[in-house]
């Protein structure tokens, strides 16, 4: 049997066949990728007002915005969809099912759909690069520092 080597060493090579495979491709190795969403002017236009409809609820249920701010929680419009149906359509839009397809098969679960707000007069700490916790791979529990202290602080009997 002949065998045929296209790179000195390398056996296996993966090829893009389109553009969501290099978009899955760049999520893969960076965690994320920029895809042309298809939206026209006036869909944009819609998604901010929606958006900005949500997060105006939001800010009157969390009893205003100075309590976002000391959240660290300021112009994010959490879980839209659960306000919206409009949400719910975007999520399903025909590409981006079929990009998340290519990543996790045909059977996934949405957990979360936010709105990020950026408006030109305020910092924007929701713009930091991050993983979710459920894909971090560390654990952040520690022992209560009640165990530590009642052993410091017992005196002899």
């Amino acid at each position: 049997m002949e065998t045929t080597f296209k790179y000195h060493g390398v056996r296996e090579v993966h090829e893009n066949e389109d553009g969501l495979d290099a978009a899955a491709e760049e999520i893969r190795n960076l965690g994320y990728a920029v895809i042309d969403s298809g939206f026209s002017a006036e869909e944009l236009q819609e998604i901010r007002l929606k958006s900005d409809a949500v997060y105006a609820l939001q800010v009157r249920e969390c009893g205003g915005e100075a309590n976002l701010e000391r959240m660290k929680d300021c112009s994010i419009a959490r879980c839209v969809l659960s306000y919206d149906d409009y949400f719910v359509r975007l999520a399903a839009r025909e590409t981006l099912l079929r990009l998340v397809a290519r990543l996790l098969g045909e059977n996934f679960i949405l957990m979360g759909q936010n709105a990020i707000i950026n408006r030109a007069d305020r910092k924007h700490d929701q713009i930091t690069w991050h993983r979710d916790l459920a894909y971090q791979h560390f654990v952040s529990s520690r022992p209560s520092r009640s165990a530590h202290s009642t052993a410091s602080t017992s005196s002899p009997s």
